[in-house]
Order: C-alpha cells, then sequence, then structure tokens
C-alpha cells in the first residue's frame, strides 16, 4: 500500500501531464528512489556490511518490481516494459476501474490526501500501519471538526480536532455517515500516540468549546495537527519545469 500511496503522491495530475497521459510517473525516478521514499517492511531493510552497492541495488529494484506487479494486478497502476530503459508507470483511478488517474479536488466526497512533504522530508519511510492509520485519523477528525460560519476547511496536515477512538470506526457517531478506517482501535491509538510523541500532533485540555464559547461538560483533549511543519525539510520543485514529453 505505501508504494502505491507513494506514486499517487508523484504521478502528474490531469493538469500537469500536458501531452503525458494523466497519472504518468517521470522516469527521473528509478526503483531505488522509490523503495526509498516507500521503504518496505523491516525484515527487509536490514543492513548487511557484507552486502555490495551492486546487491542493494537489485533488491530494492526487485522490491519495486514485485510491488508494481500487485498494483497491476489490482488496476492501480499500468506498467510498460521498455528494453534498455526503465519502464513507464502511469498510475490509474484508486477505485481499481483501471480508468484513468483523476483529480478529486472539488468534489463533495473525502479524499484523504498525504502532504507531500510527510514523503519527501522521508518520514513516511520510517512509517508502519500505526502511524499511517494515526495519520488518517487525525486527517479524517479535522476534516470533520466543527467550525464557525465563514471558516473553511483546513489544509492537509494541518487543523484541530477532538475525537474519541470510537467515533473511527462508527460512522453512526455525529456526523452520520462519517468517513470510518479499516484499522483497529488500538493501531490508531497507537499511531497517534507515535506522533505526539514526534511533535506532529500536540494536545492541550479545554473546558470550553473554542467554537461556540461554551462549556464543555467534561474536560476534552483538543488536537492539532502539524504536519506542515515537515514543508521546511524540503524543497519544492514546480512540475512545469520537467520536460513536456514522454520522459
Amino acid at each position: 500500500m505505501k508504494l502505491d500511496l507513494v506514486l499517487r503522491a508523484i504521478a502528474l495530475p490531469p493538469n500537469r501531464s500536458g501531452r503525458r497521459k494523466p497519472g504518468f510517473v517521470l522516469r527521473d525516478w528509478a526503483s531505488e528512489d522509490l523503495y526509498d521514499l516507500a521503504a518496505p517492511p523491516p525484515r527487509l531493510r536490514r543492513e548487511r556490511s557484507d552486502r555490495t552497492a551492486a546487491e542493494e541495488r537489485h533488491l530494492k529494484r526487485k522490491w519495486v518490481a514485485d510491488q508494481l506487479d500487485k498494483l497491476a494486478e489490482l488496476k492501480l497502476v499500468d506498467v510498460t516494459s521498455d528494453p534498455g530503459r526503465r519502464s513507464k508507470i502511469v498510475v490509474l483511478r484508486d477505485d481499481g476501474s483501471g480508468r484513468s488517474f483523476d483529480d478529486p479536488a472539488g468534489k463533495d466526497e473525502l479524499y484523504l490526501t498525504i502532504r507531500g512533504s510527510v514523503i519527501a522530508s522521508g518520514h513516511f519511510a520510517t512509517w508502519g500501519a500505526p502511524e499511517l492509520a494515526g495519520y488518517f485519523a487525525a486527517s479524517i477528525a479535522a476534516y470533520y471538526h466543527p467550525r464557525g460560519a465563514g471558516r473553511g476547511r483546513s489544509k492537509p496536515g494541518t487543523g484541530t480536532w477532538w475525537r474519541q477512538l470510537s467515533w473511527f470506526k462508527d460512522d453512526q457517531m455525529d456526523p452520520k455517515g462519517h468517513t470510518v478506517l479499516p484499522f483497529a482501535p488500538s493501531t490508531i491509538e497507537t499511531g497517534l500516540a507515535k506522533h505526539l510523541a514526534s511533535g506532529l500532533i500536540t494536545k492541550k485540555k479545554i473546558r470550553t468549546d473554542p467554537v461556540t464559547n461554551r462549556r464543555l461538560v467534561t474536560e476534552r483533549n483538543l488536537y492539532t495537527n502539524h504536519f506542515d511543519t515537515l514543508d521546511k525539510r524540503v524543497r519544492r520543485v514546480p512540475v512545469e519545469s520537467a520536460p513536456d514529453g514522454e520522459d
């Protein structure tokens, strides 16, 4: 799943693809780059002093190739071999329909966005299921957090919220029909704790609703997402600077 998320972060969206197909992944990205951004399970990341650089490259390329085969079977990517060159990777729609990559911006339904700097900074590569679950939970909670009149939704990786763990698994809790997560509450709790420890999420005790200023029946934790602070650790490269061809 992590490689799929990385590919969706670097694939060219429809309004930036030019003459290429939407979802095209620039061939500047080598298999080793994709491996380092996604990072496989710890058992495959063990460092061995007797392993040569060539062996490391081979293992990374093999892992990426195996993952791409799985994603292709699920109709999430289209991979075309090109002898003598890097394979052509085109990311497809995330519903497994095999249709072209789309840009969900402006649609009514909720789409979770992984902030680019989360991946580019290297944090994403170190994350396991708990950290992913925690990030998704914090993002969903911030999306549904009540706001005062005229206040827009927070940007990906930011915002404040308060929700109990059971809310992430029960779409009948207000607001009804909200997005639920396919993670156990204990996994979400562990992930949130890790992000709190790293400072990517902070919390404070409150007794007053910050939107209505009404006194709360019980003391609550107000959480604030700070994943945007990772922006300072990366350098942005505009898509427009890339050649408008198939390379």
